[in-house]
C-alpha cells in the first residue's frame, strides 16, 4: 500500500499584508443622502455633512457615518410632521 501524499496549496493573496479597502456601495451612499435630508441639523452642520458625504468613503466609514446620522434624525411625532400610528407606538415603547 502506498503512502498518501499531502498536497500543499498556496493561498492566493495570503502573502500580502496590505489591508484591502472596500468602497461604500451605491445603496449605502443613497441611504446616507436620504438620512442627511431628514436629519435635524443647522445649515452649517448640514453643509458639513454634505461635504463629508461627497468624499470617498470606505464601507466601514459609511457604516459609522450612517450610525451617526441615525442618532440625529428628526422625531416625526414631536416635530409635528406627517406621522403614522407606528411612529407613535415606537415612541411610546422608548419612553417606557
Amino acid at each position: 500500500m502506498k503512502a498518501k501524499r499531502s498536497k500543499k496549496h498556496k493561498r492566493r493573496g495570503a502573502g500580502s499584508l496590505e489591508p484591502v479597502y472596500v468602497m461604500a456601495s451605491f445603496s449605502q451612499m443613497a441611504y446616507i443622502d436620504s438620512l442627511i435630508e431628514t436629519s435635524e441639523t443647522t445649515s452649517y452642520q448640514y453643509d458639513k455633512l454634505r461635504q463629508r458625504a461627497k468624499t470617498e468613503l470606505t464601507e466601514g466609514e459609511a457604516e459609522e457615518f450612517i450610525g451617526e446620522l441615525l442618532e440625529i434624525q428628526r422625531n416625526p411625532v414631536l416635530g409635528g410632521h406627517n406621522y403614522q400610528q407606528g411612529d407613535i407606538s415606537r415612541m411610546l415603547k422608548l419612553l417606557r
